[in-house]
């Protein structure tokens, strides 16, 4: 484990970063990493790669076991190594969609999917087991509850010096007019691995900040996890083919500059309310 007093932000975030940071606390756990280091870059591979980058980047930047493993993987350089574990750990049979390998180019790689590949991947080389959640509140827990057992779990992860990698999940507010009625629709899915949270939360804290790596174009970035107290949203819970719409706020939402990427620009114009939601946890 490696605490630091910090409450640097990326040039990105800028000011708003800070203030959140102050708001929770500055001190923070998780694995330091060095500001000229070099994520693993999901689009030496494909667009659609944010998941076996991600797994490699939580590799890159995790325990001291992990790094040894990263530095073991067949290929001299992430591109050569990024290609090395989706041919050994991604060209396997989905666990969701029939016919399919867990990744392919035309559509990712779904939760389960990219679990059972890092499970794959511990297994054969003596790496921790980690487990997959899809993060959905109770309807019996309160919204700052949700919040403070899921800082906990993040927390617990990186004490552990294994990183967690978050499924996030966009959504926009479409009218139909057939129905006459205002409806959320799927927008895109994205892995990201956080290296870091605010060590305590606040009593009553409804949200917190983390760093984390983003795959998309291989970066170090900050963002902030919180419960939305005002307006009532629904989100997505599953994949495409068996997934549901859980209305009553049951998500997390995540404020991550970075990672807009997940906001399509074409389908979404400056009227449109759109949201990132933490679909998903893989972690000790």
């Amino acid at each position: 484990m490696m605490t630091a007093i910090s409450i640097k932000t990326t040039s990105v975030l800028g000011a708003v970063f800070l203030l959140l940071r102050l708001t929770v606390g500055a001190q923070t756990v998780g694995l330091e990493i060095a500001k000229n280091a070099e994520p693993v870059d999901q689009t030496s591979f494909s667009a659609t790669a944010c998941g076996p980058a991600a797994m490699l980047n939580a590799l890159k930047f995790g325990s001291e076991s992990h790094r040894t493993v990263y530095q073991k993987l067949t290929g001299a350089g992430d591109v050569a190594k990024l290609r090395f574990v989706i041919g050994r750990y991604f060209d396997q049979p989905s666990l969701i969609f029939e016919h399919q390998k867990r990744f392919t180019k035309a559509g990712g790689v779904a939760h389960s999917d990219l679990l059972a590949a890092l499970r794959d991947c511990a297994e054969e080389n003596r790496l921790p087991e980690l487990q997959g959640t899809e993060w959905v509140r109770d309807q019996g827990t309160a919204s700052v509850e949700f919040v403070r057992d899921t800082h906990r779990k993040l927390r617990f992860s990186l004490i552990q010096e294994t990183l967690p990698i978050l499924g996030l999940r966009s959504q926009i507010a479409r009218y139909d007019s057939e129905t006459a009625s205002w409806n959320w629709r799927k927008m895109s899915d994205h892995f990201i691995v956080v290296t870091a949270v605010p060590d305590e939360l606040r009593e009553g804290a409804h949200g917190f900040s983390f760093d984390y790596v983003e795959p998309n174009g291989g970066k170090l970035a900050s963002g902030f996890i919180h419960a939305e107290r005002r307006q009532a949203f629904a989100g997505y819970q599953g994949t495409a083919a068996k997934g549901r719409w859980l209305d009553g706020n049951r998500f997390l939402l995540v404020t991550a500059p970075s990672s807009y990427s997940l906001i399509n620009g074409d389908r979404a114009k400056w009227h449109d309310r759109t949201l990132i939601t933490l679909s998903y946890i893989i972690s000790l």
